[in-house]
């Protein structure tokens, strides 16, 4: 994997910054990275990414999640 991201509805920027992590199924953190606000990280898709160090995920079970504070974009669009 290299690179996290998280979805922009309308695809207009973010509103605010969001960290965007990646877990295995025992809690060992994988990868982290924070999603800046406005359009400056790469749109694709409808997604907002940003480059990681480049991280090998074996074959297995992994939660993804990303942090909405309360002024954050789930409120504003």
């Amino acid at each position: 994997m290299t690179q996290l991201g998280l979805w922009d509805q309308g695809n207009n920027g973010l509103n605010t910054s969001h960290m965007v992590s990646i877990w295995t199924s025992t809690g060992t953190l994988m990868a982290q990275s924070t999603i800046t606000s406005g359009t400056g990280a790469t749109l694709m898709d409808g997604f907002r990414y940003v480059s990681i160090t480049s991280v090998l995920l074996p074959a297995g079970s992994y939660t993804i999640g990303g942090f909405y504070g309360i002024l954050s974009d789930q409120f504003h669009h």
